[in-house]
């Protein structure tokens, strides 16, 4: 692939990148909105639903003292504390699945990054398996000879590292821009943390595997521009490192 088409792709990466950011940011506004306008009506919902249970004979045998849970009701204003509380999870359920889409955006796109760097120096993975084992039996030598060992070995790397974990691919990114650490790219008010990006990768797991909600104290506009951030740090990190370029659409 030569060099032109390579920034083609390379270029469409943070495209895409930045196009997806925004999908994320449009979710969360009118999810948001619709939340703020919705809650009232939350209410009367939940309000007619209580009366419905109540008044409703087939529902009787539910209540052990029918009058008293309707003063408890009423006393306590459990419609408005149910709609609070329906609202709040539907919250929860908004900034988890931002933290799960932003996970997954900057994920995939990081590791775009490492196939783009593939294409055009190969010869920079090889440190990750040079210290592999083949083996092969004596008859295979022959067929062995004609063929690209290390090309086939590259590309199994680079599937692999697709089903890696987020900070395994960041790792590859850095040996693969040995030239350009943390501390030399240089952005306005920013900083490369590690222990940032594991703490987002976490909540994800959790999100995904043991349920968990995103912890209240985290603000999740602050971590989608992080993310944001941070994703453009190792673009910066590859064009640098390799000399590419954005090329515009309009001026291909």
């Amino acid at each position: 692939m030569d060099k032109l088409q390579i920034m083609k792709d390379f270029s469409e990466i943070i495209d895409r990148f930045m196009c997806r950011m925004a999908e994320i940011d449009s979710f969360r506004r009118i999810a948001l909105c619709s939340i703020e306008t919705s809650s009232p009506s939350e209410v009367r919902y939940q309000t007619n639903l209580f009366y419905y249970f109540l008044y409703n004979p087939e529902y009787d045998s539910m209540f052990s003292d029918k009058q008293g849970f309707v003063e408890h009701m009423k006393k306590d204003n459990l419609a408005f504390q149910s709609a609070e509380m329906t609202i709040k999870k539907c919250l929860q359920t908004i900034d988890n699945s931002s933290i799960v889409f932003l996970h997954s955006v900057f994920e995939d796109s990081l590791y775009k990054l490492s196939l783009i760097v593939s294409e055009l120096k190969p010869e920079l993975f090889d440190k990750f398996i040079k210290d592999r084992e083949y083996k092969v039996k004596l008859k295979q030598i022959d067929e062995l000879m004609n063929r690209n060992l290390w090309g086939e070995q590259r590309s199994k790397f680079l599937r692999e590292l697709e089903r890696d974990s987020l900070i395994n691919k960041i790792k590859v990114l850095f040996e693969i821009c040995p030239n350009h650490t943390p501390g030399q790219i240089q952005m306005r008010n920013y900083m490369y943390n590690e222990q940032r990006i594991k703490r987002i990768d976490e909540i994800r797991h959790n999100i995904v595997h043991n349920g968990v909600t995103v912890p209240e104290e985290l603000c999740i506009i602050d971590e989608i521009d992080y993310i944001r951030k941070t994703f453009v740090f190792f673009f910066f990190c590859v064009a640098k490192n390799h000399g590419l370029k954005i090329i515009a659409k309009q001026h291909e």
